[in-house]
């Protein structure tokens, strides 16, 4: 099973963000509600989460890059083993939390 990461939408004005940091490597493991990268908006930085365990196949879009909401950063699968082309379907996709919707 393929979970992908996307660019979430931090605050109402937000367009795009940037990826400041990735925490893991391409093939590391990964936990559920581990940090994987920080991200910077406009206005905050957050950390995003793993809703999954897996391992972290493929980072799409490298520390520095800004991108569109909803870009695919990353994949996280269930195996080690790569998806035959056009098998990967994303189950489910992992976003990032504002931290200004708990105050």
């Amino acid at each position: 099973m393929i979970t992908e990461i996307t660019m979430p939408r931090l605050g109402i004005t937000m367009n795009t963000g940037k990826i400041l940091e990735w925490y893991k490597m391409e093939g590391e493991t990964v936990t559920k509600e581990e940090s994987l990268l920080l991200v910077e908006s406009e206005k905050i930085n957050t950390e995003m989460e793993s809703l999954v365990d897996g391992y972290l196949m493929d980072i799409l879009v490298h520390e520095g890059e800004e991108v569109p909401i909803g870009t695919v950063l990353g994949r996280i699968s269930d195996t080690m083993e790569k998806p035959v082309e056009g098998e990967a379907q994303p189950s489910q996709v992992v976003e990032g939390t504002d931290p200004s919707e708990s105050e």
